[in-house]
Formats: structure tokens, sequence, C-alpha cells
């Protein structure tokens, strides 16, 4: 079983990292609202019928799923989605890729233990991989986007160590339904009121090609990718879960690179291999860890 968890690990780091395109498509015609809400909207109705064809009742959402859904997709959507249209999806990647290292951070706040020395030298490393990056800059990136992506990045981070603690209390796609139906009812009412009360089309655009890239980051990059790794939380380790992130950045360099024509510069290199680096020593230095 933890094998098959693995596998599905990986298939949900390959469906995050393939977002890192879909959202750079998707934002040249769509704001950041308009972006959000179809992408969410597409997770709904896709967990939504998954929900009817299981035919299951529902339990009432716990106030910890709630809290999990407005972490992840409520905030962290927005913070990624702003920060993508701002910067490269090569830097995106990367950044993205650090998430784990603010998981063993978030997760030694909540666990009140000391982080081993491995664990705070990777994490140092890591950030010095992330300042880098996002002082290198280059055409398509700037520090505005690259700031907001790490943002999105520590608040996905919140959500993986909350899920991880919620994960053996509720079925996955119970718990991913509820996710994104809290994240999407978070966006209604301000996309409701941009096309009420705002200046010009709420989402931008609006055409076809760009509305598509939207859906299908909400299918594959929410719906498909969360319900995977939802589905491998309960069967794996949270060092593994966690561990599995740092793939986030090589399907995401690598696709942005095949998809985006993004070249990839000394400097990105330099600073994708500290992030790299940083992240796995801290995770082997996880194992580590000491009450403080």
């Amino acid at each position: 079983m933890a094998r098959v968890g693995i596998v599905a690990l990986v298939a949900a780091a390959a469906c995050w990292g393939s977002t890192v395109v879909l959202i750079k498509i998707s934002s040249r015609g769509l704001n950041v609202l308009g972006l959000t809400f179809i992408e969410l909207t597409a997770a709904v109705v896709l967990l939504g019928g998954a929900l009817l064809v299981r035919g299951r009742p529902l339990p009432r959402p716990s106030a910890g799923i709630v809290a999990a859904g407005l972490l992840e997709p409520g905030l962290s959507y927005p913070l990624i989605n702003a920060g993508l249209a701002r910067t490269s999806g090569s830097h995106a990647a990367l950044l993205l890729g650090a998430e784990s290292v603010f998981v063993i951070a978030i997760a030694a706040a909540v666990l009140r233990v000391m982080p081993s020395r491995l664990v705070i030298v990777g994490s140092a490393i890591a950030f010095a991989g992330s300042a880098l990056l996002a002082d290198g800059g280059g055409g398509a990136a700037t520090v505005t986007g690259d700031l907001l992506v790490l943002a999105g990045a520590v608040t996905s981070a919140g959500y993986v160590v909350m899920a991880h603690r919620l994960s053996d209390a509720t079925d996955p796609l119970t718990f991913t339904s509820y996710q994104f139906f809290v994240g999407w009812l978070v966006t209604l009412p301000v996309a409701v009121g941009v096309a009420l009360f705002g200046h010009g089309h709420p989402f931008g655009t609006a055409q076809p090609r760009y509305v598509v890239a939207g859906v299908a980051t909400g299918i594959v990059g929410s719906a498909m990718a969360f319900g995977l790794y939802n589905w491998a939380l309960g069967r794996v380790s949270s060092a593994l879960a966690g561990t599995s992130l740092t793939l986030i950045p090589v399907f995401g360099i690598a696709l942005s690179a095949i998809f985006l024509g993004e070249g990839l510069t000394v400097l990105t290199g330099i600073a994708g291999v500290a992030v790299l680096l940083g992240v796995i020593l801290a995770r082997n230095g996880e194992a580590e860890v000491v009450n403080a």
C-alpha cells in the first residue's frame, strides 16, 4: 500500500508542476480573480460529480476542514496565481518546491519541537536559494511575483500540516470536496462584487483558450492533484509526503522549458540547486528532531 501511495504522490507532484504552465497561459487573458474563480469552479463541479456518483451522504465538515480550505485554496491560490502572472514559470516552480521547508518549520512550531541542525542548515540554504532566485529577476520574472508565489507556498505549507493531522478522520474525496467548496465560497462574493460594481470585465479578456486553460488548471492541478495527495496522506509518513513536494520544480521547470520556451540561466540553475539541496537536507534531518 505504501508503494501505491508513493505513486500517488509522484502523480500529484506532476499535476502541480503542470499548473505552472497552465496558469501562465491562462493568466495572459484572465486576471487573478477570474482565473481563481474558474479554476475553483471547475474543481468543485468535478468533485461534486464524483460525490454524486458515489452516492454516499456527506458528514458535516469539521472546523479543521473549513480552516484547511481557507488556507488552500482560499488564500494560497490568489497569491500563487497573482505571482505567476508576474514571474517566470521556472522561478515559480523552484519557489513552490521550497514549500516542504515551510512544512518543517510550521510543523515544528505546532508540535513544539526543535529542528535538528541539519534541518536548520537545509532551511537556510533553501531560503538563500529563494532569495538569489528572486534577486536574479530576468526578463519574465519580477521580485514582486516571486514574493507572491513564496507567500502562497507558505500558506500551502500550513495546509499540508493541518491536512495530515485530519487525514485519518475524513475520507479523501469528502475532505477534498469540502476543501475546494470552502475556497470557492471565499472567491464567489468577491467575483460577484467585481462583476456588479467593478470596471471592465471581471475575468479579463475571457477568450476561450484562456478559459480552457483555467478549467484545465482546476481539473488537473486542483481536483486531481489534491485528490491524489489527500488519498496518499493516510498511506505514507509526513516526511515522505513533504519530500514529494520537491518534485514540483522538476516537473514545473521541464514543462516550462517545453511549452513556454523558457531557457535556464546559470543563476536560475545555481538558485535551483540551492533550493533543492536545502530541501533535501532539511527532509533528511527531519528524523533527527529533538524536543525543545
